[in-house]
Parts: C-alpha cells; structure tokens; sequence
C-alpha cells in the first residue's frame, strides 16, 4: 500500500509539471485521504495516520515523509494557478461583502482580482464564489499539513520550502493590500491570517527552525505581513513586546523594519 501512496505523490507531481493542475490535485486528495483522512483537519496535528498506511516515526521512512509533503505543496501550487486562471487572488475572501468607501454613495468597490481583462469578483455567481473561497481554504491547509509534516521529521529545507510558498502564493495579496488597506480590513479569508499565525510557531520557539536554515528575508516578510493582517482586524496584541520574541532572531536590518512597522 505504500508503494501505491508513493507512486500517486509523484504522478501528482508530475502533473502538476506537466500543466495539469485539476488532475494533479485529484490524485493528492485521494492519496492524502488514504493516508489521512479526508478532509484535512484545519488545526495541528493534521498528520495523524490512519489504518496501515504511515510513514516514521522519525528517523525512518524520512524519503516517505518528503513525498508526502512535497505532493501536499503541489496540491497548493495547483490550486493556486487555478485560482489565477480565473483572474483570483489567494487570501482574499470571495464571499465577503465589501463595504463601498466613504463619500462614494454607494459607486463602484474595487474588486481583488489580480487581471483586469478577467471577470471581476461582481462577475461571478455566487456559487463560483464560494466554490474559490472553499479551494483557498483548502491551499493553506495543504501548505500547513506539509511544513508540520516536514517539521515532524526534523527537513527544515522542506519546512523553508513551504514557507517560501506562502510567501510566494501569497504575495500579490499583500502587496495590493499596501495599495488598498480595506483588503486586509474587509476581504481577508480568515484562513490567511490563521495560517500566519500559525506559521510563526516555524520562527521562534522550542520548535522553530533552526539557526542554519533560517532565511532572514522570508521571515521578515512573514512577520510583517501576519502584524499587518493582525493589526486590521484589531488583533492589536500580536504587536506586543512578548509577542515579538522572533525579533532576537533577526539581524539589526530585519529588527529595525519590523520595529519601524510596529
């Protein structure tokens, strides 16, 4: 049986490559179900094997593990074009009501999508819309069953690397949020900022990566963008002193932007 779950990690894989992103995450799902359960549980621990079918624990079965969650990465990397082929953007709330500004007498909202030659979020139906919003919660899950995976057996480079993907998969929704801070405020999917919260546990604490396989830069930016989704909605306790323990871990410029911020 195992053979078979590690055989379906690789085709998922190499369908993802191949520029098939649907039939990709259909074999994910139906090897994370066989392993896992079905669907994954949106809190830790998510990898909790079910039945015959488990990797480790820890040292063994490591290759096993990585296959794992690397397929986990490509079901999110898949979702995410998908999300893209529709002109959406990951961490944006489909279904949220968007309050128009102030003075505007109720004109034209901005919309979160990322091409303008695409259906805007006023052109989709409802159930399209919510239909994107269930694929977004499915993509962190996916990201964050991987990197607690990776963690599990002691790969902080595939920890890094699911970190890196959130920052990757996320990026254009951070950055429009600079532009139009009612992003953050009124569209935000509640699972962006639960899975930042999260990720921070990967950054400081008993088990954060280590000091070898710490990447100053993406720890920055993902510092910085869970206080700016924390601080939007009024979570002003994220940016308490002892809620800032990573700052001894950044250099003098990480900790002079993040302060600079705060």
């Amino acid at each position: 049986a195992k053979r078979i779950i590690l055989m379906m990690c690789k085709i998922a894989i190499e369908a993802y490559k191949a520029g098939q992103p649907e039939f990709a995450i259909r074999v994910c799902d139906r090897m994370l179900a066989a392993v896992v359960g079905n669907p994954l549980s949106e809190s830790p621990p998510r990898y909790q094997p079910r039945g015959l079918i488990s990797f480790g624990p820890y040292p063994i079965e490591v290759e096993g593990a990585l296959l794992l969650a690397e397929s986990a990465y490509t079901k999110a990397l898949s979702i995410s074009d998908q999300l893209k082929e529709q002109g959406l953007m990951s961490g944006v709330d489909d279904e949220a009501e968007v309050k128009p500004p102030e003075g505007s007498e109720g004109g034209a909202v901005e919309d979160a999508t990322i091409d303008s030659e695409r259906p805007s979020l006023h052109q989709i139906s409802k159930e399209q819309k919510s239909a994107a919003s269930a694929k977004k919660k499915e993509l962190v899950k996916a990201l964050l069953f991987g990197m607690e995976l990776s963690r599990e057996f002691q790969q902080w480079w595939m920890v890094i690397n699911g970190l890196t993907h959130w920052w990757n998969l996320h990026r254009d929704f951070v950055q429009a949020s600079h532009e139009r801070p009612q992003l953050l405020s009124q569209q935000m999917h509640g699972d962006y900022l639960a899975g930042l919260k999260e990720m921070q546990s990967y950054l400081c604490g008993d088990r954060a990566l280590p000091t070898s396989s710490f990447k100053q830069r993406l720890v920055v930016n993902l510092v910085l963008a869970y206080l700016d989704a924390s601080v939007a909605i009024g979570q002003l306790s994220a940016v308490e002193a002892d809620q800032l323990t990573v700052l001894r871990r950044l250099d003098a410029d990480g900790r002079k932007e993040v302060i600079l911020r705060v």
